[in-house]
């Protein structure tokens, strides 16, 4: 939302922007980290 006001000089609240989104088709979505490169791949191998 940050960079969003830096480049436009308007005020959002964030439900308008998520309803301006999907009213355009787009989704809203969170997204979901992975910690896949964090893990001992050796260790995981064993576990399974």
């Amino acid at each position: 939302m940050a960079d969003f006001t830096k480049i436009h000089p308007i005020e959002l609240s964030l439900s308008t922007l998520r309803r301006l989104c999907k009213s355009h088709g787009l989704s809203w979505k969170r997204i979901r980290r992975s910690l896949n490169s964090k893990r001992d791949t050796e260790e995981f191998e064993r576990s399974k």
